[in-house]
């Protein structure tokens, strides 16, 4: 195993302990994901991903398609490997990656995907 794999792993493993134990902390063991998804529509998609990771990567390329196709819908990439981003990885629960959450226009959660890559059309799905 080289060296920036195992670099890379026990990034992740930090991240993830830091993670557990700050969720756990926080006293709200509850999901953030809506119960109407499927009614509602969301505009603003937060990413959680580690942009070294391939499936991360993979999900990025189908959240840039998104984006170029429609103009209204706002990404937001929070790079895991960033201590600013633990507090709202915090917020929505986010403990593996790639994962996303969808918002709608007033910020609440419309849907979350964890984890895994989700395609174009099932993202779709849910965004205005």
């Amino acid at each position: 195993m080289s060296l920036k794999k195992i670099f890379i792993s026990i990034v992740v493993v930090i991240f993830a302990i830091f993670l557990i134990g700050s969720f756990a902390n926080s006293g709200n063991s509850s999901s953030s994901s809506s119960s109407s998804a499927k009614t509602d529509k969301g505009t603003e998609i937060v990413f959680f991903w580690l942009p070294s990771g391939v499936p991360c990567q993979e999900q990025d390329k189908i959240l840039k398609s998104i984006e170029s196709k429609k103009s209204e819908i706002k990404v937001t990439r929070l790079d895991v490997n960033q201590t600013s981003t633990s507090t709202m990885a915090n917020k929505y629960g986010v403990r593996t990656v790639p994962a996303i959450v969808i918002l709608d226009e007033n910020g609440a959660t419309v849907k979350q995907f964890t984890p895994g890559v989700q395609t174009e059309a099932n993202l779709n799905n849910y965004l205005k």
